[in-house]
């Protein structure tokens, strides 16, 4: 068995770490998993500005169809429907900011 040292393996940290011990309570798999990769970008801020695709391959799951984009929005959105997350997007298409606040 090989055990990787990537970045997204790495637990969370400083107040984004209070939160995510907090969230694991209220939500489902989904959004654990979305919980545990945004509070590891996050660190010591509340906030992070991160691509959707890029939250997806951090979190590394698929829903039944096979889409790790979709199985992360479901995260968020479980977050977000139990007042732990707020998700504002800027921009369209390529250009989009997703900027992702711990509530």
């Amino acid at each position: 068995m090989r055990i990787s040292n990537s970045a997204e393996m790495r637990p969370p940290k400083g107040q984004a770490y209070a939160w995510y011990r907090d969230v694991v309570q209220d939500v489902p798999l989904s959004g654990m998993l979305v919980a545990r990769q945004i509070a590891r970008l996050c660190g010591d801020d509340s906030k992070v500005s991160v691509p959707w695709r890029s939250l997806a391959d951090a979190v590394g799951r698929k829903d039944e169809a096979g889409r790790t984009r979709a199985f992360a929005e479901r995260g968020a959105q479980a977050l977000t429907e139990t007042g732990w997350l707020r998700v504002e997007t800027t921009g369209e298409k390529r250009g989009a900011v997703t900027t992702f606040y711990l509530l």
